[in-house]
């Protein structure tokens, strides 16, 4: 999973270094479908609430992809030697 993950990010970093204008905006709209989506989960019925709820988690992760695409991940320090 962690490599598909940096594959989305790798994308989404190469697409915001493109047309950072674009990429913000479409962020921006993003960021508030996932608040549309979230707040859904409040008013679902109880045969739709987990389906609603995993909707809004899948949201809010690739919400969290698109906002740190250029953040660097930690590595592991390389081992010292004797």
């Amino acid at each position: 999973m962690a490599t598909n993950v940096k594959l989305l990010s790798d994308c989404f970093l190469a697409l915001r270094n493109a047309t950072p204008e674009g990429f913000e905006q479409c962020l921006k709209v993003f960021e508030e479908y996932t608040d549309e989506v979230t707040v859904a989960v409040t008013n679902a019925d109880a045969t739709n609430i987990l389906v609603m709820q995993g909707r809004a988690q899948q949201c809010r992760a690739l919400l969290r992809v698109l906002q740190e695409c250029d953040t660097p991940k930690p590595t592991k320090p390389a081992p010292l030697s004797p």
